[in-house]
C-alpha cells in the first residue's frame, strides 16, 4: 500500500467522521417565540436576543416588531390585518447566528376559511432564496413546516394576500458542536497537505 493511498484512506475516514457525529451528537434546540421573554421586541423596529445558544436579530418591514402568546407578527400603520400578526404589506425577518440546520418552523393563526375568504396563505423564504407558500391545512391555525435545511443565517416571513395573516411561534434547529468543526477543519487540513505532496 502506498503512502498516498494511506493518507487518501485516513483524510476519507475522518470525513465519516465529521458528517456522522452531527446525527447522533448534534442537539436540537427550540427557538420559541411564544415564551415572554420575546415581549420585549413589541413596538420596535430590530430586536436581537440570544436563545438556546442562538443569537436571533429580528426585523419588522412596514411596521414594527409585534409579540403575542402565539409568537411574532408586524403592527403596520396601513395594516388592516390584525396587528399581532404578519399581514399583507408586511415583513418579519430573523438572522441567525451561528449558521443552523432548520428542522421545522412553527406558524399559528393560519386558518382555514377564516371569515369565509379561503384558506390563509404565508410565504417564507431561507437565506434570500426563492419564497415558499404555505397554505393553511387546520382548524386550529397551527402549522409545522418541515424544512430540513443546514448552513442557515436567515427567515424572512410575508404574507401573500389581504385577510391572509399569521404569527410566526419559533422554529426547531440544530447547532453544530465544535467537535464538528473540528473534524471537518483537520479533514480539509489533510487534503491540502496530500494535495500539496501529490503535486510536488
Amino acid at each position: 500500500m502506498s503512502k498516498n493511498f494511506s493518507h487518501i484512506i485516513m483524510v476519507a475516514i475522518l470525513f465519516v467522521l465529521a458528517l456522522a457525529i452531527p446525527a447522533g451528537a448534534t442537539p436540537v434546540v427550540l427557538v420559541d417565540f411564544t415564551n415572554p421573554m420575546y415581549s420585549l421586541a413589541s413596538g420596535q423596529v430590530n430586536y436581537s436576543v440570544m436563545d438556546q445558544g442562538i443569537t436571533n436579530n429580528m426585523t419588522a418591514v412596514g411596521g414594527t416588531l409585534q409579540w403575542s402568546s402565539s409568537g411574532f407578527g408586524v403592527n403596520g400603520p396601513t395594516r388592516i390585518d390584525d396587528p399581532n400578526e404578519i399581514g399583507i404589506l408586511e415583513l418579519f425577518s430573523g438572522g441567525i447566528t451561528p449558521p443552523v440546520t432548520i428542522l421545522n418552523i412553527y406558524l399559528k393563526d393560519l386558518y382555514m376559511n377564516e371569515f369565509l375568504t379561503g384558506n390563509e396563505e404565508a410565504r417564507y423564504r431561507i437565506n434570500g432564496g426563492s419564497w415558499q407558500s404555505v397554505v393553511a391545512n387546520s382548524l386550529t391555525g397551527d402549522r409545522t413546516v418541515a424544512v430540513n435545511m443546514w448552513g442557515v443565517t436567515s427567515l424572512e416571513f410575508t404574507s401573500t394576500r389581504l385577510g391572509s395573516d399569521y404569527a410566526v411561534a419559533g422554529y426547531s434547529a440544530m447547532i453544530p458542536e465544535p467537535a464538528t468543526f473540528a473534524f471537518m477543519a483537520v479533514g480539509l487540513l489533510g487534503l491540502g497537505i496530500l494535495r500539496k505532496r501529490l503535486t510536488t
